[in-house]
């Protein structure tokens, strides 16, 4: 569609028209940063729940996933104008709202995978301990090493990704942990022979 030369665009959020020569983001499909940004998020936000498959009890995610015997699943778009990772995170802020800082998303179903909402509860990292030992599947033996360590938030496998990746040094603690989803303290003590030695190395 032409106006004296000028061609004419639909928006693709709100399809107000504008000229070509108006249109205020390279990709030339918005009317303005406001609507190309709101596009950018709700596109996210549909492709997130396009990747998770719902069976009559949980609802799995079928995207990347943690290695290791807790298989969260990796994910991170804006919601409510901040990032947040972690799919379970991501899905309990879309329906609830904001997650308060220091608060975990903890699993009825006990199923990391799952993104079902009503599987969802806030808690601490207490109120995980005291779940977990509610549900008698915490048995915590400090003399019990690496993976054989029931409270172990990493795999062997992890752990020599994380040393690998922190000897580069390109990578600080923090973003390791965060790759991770694990605490900076995890990264630190693992890095630092605290936890995670081998028998030979004891």
């Amino acid at each position: 569609m032409y106006d004296r030369g000028h061609t004419i665009l639909s928006c693709t959020q709100c399809a107000k028209t504008f000229t070509r020569e108006n249109a205020q983001v390279v990709q030339q499909n918005f009317c303005s940063l406001v609507c190309y940004r709101t596009w950018r998020k709700e596109t996210a936000i549909a492709h997130f729940w396009e990747r998770v498959l719902k069976t009559e009890t949980c609802w799995l995610w079928q995207g990347l996933c943690r290695e290791g015997k807790w298989p969260y699943g990796i994910a991170k778009i804006h919601v409510n104008d901040s990032i947040v990772k972690g799919t379970h995170r991501i899905a309990w802020a879309l329906t609830y709202g904001p997650i308060p800082q220091g608060i975990d998303v903890l699993h009825h179903c006990d199923n990391p995978p799952c993104v079902r909402p009503d599987h969802l509860f806030l808690g601490t990292d207490t109120d995980n301990v005291q779940d977990a030992i509610k549900k008698g599947r915490f048995h915590f033996n400090p003399l019990r090493k690496g993976e054989t360590n029931n409270g172990a938030k990493l795999t062997w496998t992890a752990v020599e990704k994380i040393r690998s990746l922190y000897s580069t040094g390109q990578y600080s603690q923090r973003h390791i942990a965060a790759m991770f989803s694990v605490h900076v303290m995890t990264v630190s003590d693992a890095l630092l022979n605290k936890t995670w030695q081998r028998e030979e190395a004891i």
